[in-house]
């Protein structure tokens, strides 16, 4: 075995774009963002999160909601799963289970998917350290269909290991056609991880064995896997020996087959799964071997890895994505110097790649700091493209074409055509006004792509203010867009009756319960506003848009927002529930995106855009789409709407986001 390990230096052959382009445009995403979920967030040790189901035309996304963000403490814990028509854009929501850890809603709790041979979904899930040991499943009561849900079940590790004393945490569901055995991998005794098998495709399950176990137990877990498998004889793993906070780790590769574990050569190292014997983290293939924290050369060194993704780059050969510190800068600056915290303001990204046993590792780009400083560890990480094995996505806060530090950590596109060792990037959001980060890429087809990320606040695992967002490139994107501003004329209460209003005025509204028509300036254009004078709650309305031709249209909804304020905006095509949407999740509207001229910006605001889904149309038919206020008080203490009109864009056969320029001023 043996490592290389290239320098940032060679990355940058990716170009800079537009060198001399104008400013760059605000909260810019290349492609046209969904908001999925509107609270929800995860962590990146249990999966698969994100599903394609290309049989039932859907995502499948677990997430779990917090305190902190939209709907609040009565939100808080909620174990979701969103389910995504992908022809139509429609959108649902089912809560599984309210599964607080340590009092509040942790990401730590997202459920993992698998779509059993009937066509029906199972989703497990468990707590963060949960004290109970017990993991809970349901399956959905019809195919294809993540609406309804069977009746909860569990399984209990501390009965299935009697003489134990620990906790669980994580889901990572893996099914091998060749063995007819689905499964379960968790951390659980020993902190180390557990395997669960189902023989029945998750109806019922039974305790297997370890995968490893520690030489030590070190401060607080034994081992970071993230897993990858080929779905007919093989699961693989990288692996760190304990968590970065408390140990300099290495990573390290191998992988199960027929019931036993190798190392990336093929070396049998545990030839029964199926006892409590196991090796440990380090007994596997080394990937990175990390610096010596010992005094010499510590400000130049690469230290305390993290696993972060792994897929695989052809038949057998993984890749993977791993994280390490660099230097010894703490974070926050200028804290005193301890070995947790050495160099935590500056990670640096991993790219790495097993060629026949062999290891070699190039670093892609900075990630900058912590998320929060009790995680010095916590970043916005990355994705392996499963289908496109020279593609992945970073969320960094430093531009990797240039190292150039940014306000927020955006979202890049890096390809390479060398087998890794270079990589050009592309932003995908630019000069956002909120974090973008945790992206993933399900596995879906050559053809296709899902990018999904959180984005908005994150103060901790358990405290934060984040929607589950995307991309979806389904060979199709819209045309520019027809704006209707919305007016007396074509919006209504929803039963016909006209709007009760006041204006149009450059006038704050009363806080009285009805809709004001407000300019957005003394020369227009004019609003339906809401909120302005404190918290009110006024009827839902509207807007009816003639389709102009036959066609598939994608809709949207268009909102003003103050770019520093939360204010909100709740929407929905006539036959689907509204969602609420915010500046946070959303992206600005461009003036190219429209077929004329349409006002985007005004003193302190900004015009915004919601997608609410897709229909299809008869010239002259009318598009009807629902809005309302959002009467719940956002953190900031505001719940202003200003609601401006509709959208409708043409998108059949059409130029895919990922194939679209880059805009030019993103330099």
């Amino acid at each position: 075995m043996r490592l290389m390990i290239l320098t940032a230096t060679a990355l940058l052959a990716g170009a800079v774009l537009g060198q001399e382009a104008s400013a760059p445009p605000a909260d810019y995403v290349r492609g046209d963002l969904v908001q999925f979920i509107a609270n929800g967030g995860w962590c990146w040790y249990q999966d698969e999160r994100l599903l394609v189901d290309p049989a039932g035309g859907r995502l499948l996304i677990g997430s779990v909601a917090n305190a902190l963000g939209l709907g609040g403490k009565a939100r808080d814990a909620d174990i979701d799963v969103t389910g995504y028509h992908l022809a139509s854009g429609a959108r649902t929501n089912v809560t599984l289970r309210n599964l607080p850890s340590y009092g509040g809603g942790d990401d730590h709790n997202a459920a993992a998917f698998w779509i059993r041979p009937d066509g029906r979904y199972l989703a497990v899930y468990t707590g963060h350290n949960e004290a109970s040991r017990r993991t809970w499943y349901r399956i959905s009561e019809r195919p294809h269909d993540a609406t309804a849900w069977g009746p909860e079940q569990s399984f209990d590790w501390g009965a299935a290991q009697p003489g134990t004393k620990s906790n669980v945490t994580y889901s990572n569901l893996f099914y091998l056609s060749a063995e007819k055995r689905l499964y379960n991998i968790a951390r659980e005794d020993q902190r180390s991880p557990n395997i669960a098998v189902s023989d029945d495709f998750g109806s019922t399950w039974r305790y297997l064995g370890k995968l490893t176990v520690p030489r030590t137990h070190v401060a607080y877990s034994d081992g970071y896997f993230r897993f990858a498998d080929n779905g007919v004889d093989r699961i693989d793993f990288i692996a760190t020996e304990h968590h970065p906070r408390d140990f300099n780790n290495g990573i390290f590769h191998g992988y199960i087959q027929g019931g036993r574990t190798y190392n990336s050569t093929g070396k049998l190292l545990d030839d029964r799964l199926d006892d409590e014997k196991a090796p440990a983290p380090e007994d596997f293939t080394r990937v990175f071997q990390p610096s010596a924290e010992d005094g010499v050369d510590d400000a130049t060194d690469y230290h305390r890895g993290w696993t972060i993704d792994l897929g695989y780059w052809a038949p057998g050969q993984p890749h993977a994505l791993f994280l390490t510190r660099y230097g010894t800068q703490t974070w926050p600056l200028g804290a005193k110097r301890t070995p947790q915290n050495s160099g935590a303001a500056d990670h640096r990204l991993f790219y790495a790649r097993c060629e026949n046993g062999v290891w070699r590792s190039t670093e892609l780009c900075h990630m900058g700091h912590p998320l929060y400083p009790a995680e010095q560890d916590y970043t916005g990480l990355g994705a392996l493209h499963r289908d496109h094995p020279n593609v992945l996505y970073v969320s960094t806060p430093v531009d990797p074409r240039d190292n150039r530090p940014l306000a927020h950590r955006e979202l890049f596109r890096g390809e390479t055509d060398d087998a890794g060792h270079t990589w050009a990037w592309t932003p995908i959001t630019w000069d956002s006004s909120a974090d973008n980060c945790r992206p993933i890429v399900p596995a879906w087809d050559s053809s296709h792509t899902a990018l999904l990320w959180w984005r908005g606040r994150y103060d901790s695992q358990r405290s934060y203010d984040t929607a589950v967002v995307g991309l979806i490139d389904r060979d199709d994107a819209p045309g520019p867009v027809s704006f209707t501003p919305a007016t007396p004329a074509n919006t209504t209460l929803p039963s016909g009756g006209p709007v009760p209003t006041t204006g149009p005025s450059a006038a704050r509204g009363a806080a009285d319960g009805t809709w004001h028509r407000r300019l957005v300036t003394a020369e227009g254009p004019t609003v339906f506003a809401a909120g302005e004078a404190g918290e009110e709650n006024v009827p839902p309305l509207a807007t009816t848009v003639d389709a102009p031709a036959d066609g598939v249209y994608d809709v949207y909804a268009y909102f003003w927002s103050n770019p520093a304020e939360d204010w909100r905006l709740a929407a929905g095509l006539a036959d689907q529930p509204r969602m609420v949407f915010r500046r946070q999740a959303c992206q600005r509207a461009r003036a190219d995106e429209f077929d004329g001229t349409v006002p985007l910006t005004a003193p302190t605001v900004a015009l915004y855009r919601a997608f609410l889904g897709r229909v299809t149309a008869k010239a002259g038919q009318g598009v009807v789409v629902h809005l309302d206020d959002t009467p719940d008080r956002s953190p900031d203490g505001r719940c202003r709407t200003w609601y401006a009109g509709v959208g409708l864009a043409r998108s059949d056969a059409l130029v895919p986001w990922r194939a679209r320029p880059a805009d030019s001023s993103l330099r």
